[in-house]
């Protein structure tokens, strides 16, 4: 049987179906992988030409497998324990405690980890909370992982993790592990019981009810890979799932020359960190925590917990 010749009109057609779909911007170096994903399509199928496959994607959901073949080839699922260590920090010493303190009335907090691919990120939440909540089980905590890969997701909800995903913070992860016959290493269901992973595309126009009330926000390595308009819209869903008071942490440089409309920024040490733009008529914050303190402008410029060529943090301490 003839496999249908793939042009570069083809995949072209097909990426503005993907950034309409998923937001993505496809740069030119994954083109070839994209090829041979339709090649593989349509070598496998009986389909008769690029644009039949282009028609079979918009005619299903992303939850399906026809396109998550297309998201595993361009979706990278690259994570690990406490990836970015100055950011976790951030939240550990600060962040977190302060939370606590103002939800210690109603004994609620809601974390989410949008786009947490294979689980590490949004279990690093729940170790921290389990350090710094003595009387944790009191207490209604949830985790939320999303992603747009069902595959990353099924392995996240499993919990069982090799050496490389533990190699940022090894000692401190494994006390909340239990070794596995095959040498891998499972966190403890109690841990594992207070994320909930759903699959979710953050372009969706309408997210599950459970996404509001928010306290906490992680969205990392997801901005790189969207168009700005697909980030002015995740922005957006953003404000409204957060409570007035929450934050917002992503990439260090992933929103530089992107019009923060519903947000404002902080630089403290070790992250950028966002908040909701309170409206005129708004409530002012109410915090029992002083304000984490603003890096001096007329320090020196020094390396903290992580470079960041954004704002010239690159000399040594």
């Amino acid at each position: 049987m003839h496999t249908p010749v793939v042009t570069l009109s083809d995949i072209e057609s097909i990426c503005a179906l993907v950034s309409d779909r998923l937001g993505f911007t496809v740069a030119d170096m994954e083109y070839q992988r994209l090829k041979k994903t339709i090649d593989h399509e349509l070598e496998n199928s009986e389909l008769n030409c690029a644009a039949d496959y282009r028609a079979l994607l918009e005619n299903h959901q992303i939850d399906s497998s026809v396109w998550q073949k297309i998201i595993t080839t361009l979706a990278n699922t690259e994570s690990y324990f406490f990836r970015e260590w100055g950011q976790f920090e951030l939240l550990r010493s600060h962040i977190l405690p302060e939370l606590i303190q103002r939800r210690s009335p109603e004994k609620r907090l809601a974390l989410w980890s949008a786009g947490c691919a294979t689980g590490e990120e949004a279990y690093s939440l729940a170790i921290l909370l389990t350090e710094l909540i003595p009387d944790i089980e009191t207490w209604q905590i949830t985790i939320f992982g999303t992603d747009i890969n069902t595959e990353a997701l099924a392995i996240a909800a499993q919990g069982e993790y090799g050496q490389w995903s533990l190699r940022s913070q090894s000692n401190t992860v494994q006390k909340h592990c239990v070794p596995t016959d095959t040498g891998r290493q499972q966190i403890k269901s109690e841990l594992r019981n207070l994320v909930k992973f759903v699959p979710l595309n953050l372009l969706d126009a309408h997210w599950p009810d459970f996404l509001q009330n928010i306290d906490v926000i992680l969205c990392r390595h997801v901005f790189l890979h969207l168009e700005k308009s697909a980030i002015a819209k995740v922005l957006s869903h953003f404000k409204q799932a957060l409570n007035p008071d929450g934050y917002l942490l992503t990439g260090h440089s992933e929103l530089y020359g992107i019009p923060l409309k519903h947000f404002r920024a902080d630089i403290f040490v070790g992250s950028v960190v966002y908040q909701p733009q309170l409206q005129p008529a708004s409530q002012p914050h109410v915090t029992s925590l002083p304000r984490l303190q603003r890096r001096s402008p007329q320090r020196p410029q020094r390396k903290l917990f992580l470079s960041d060529p954004m704002f010239g943090l690159d000399e040594a301490m």
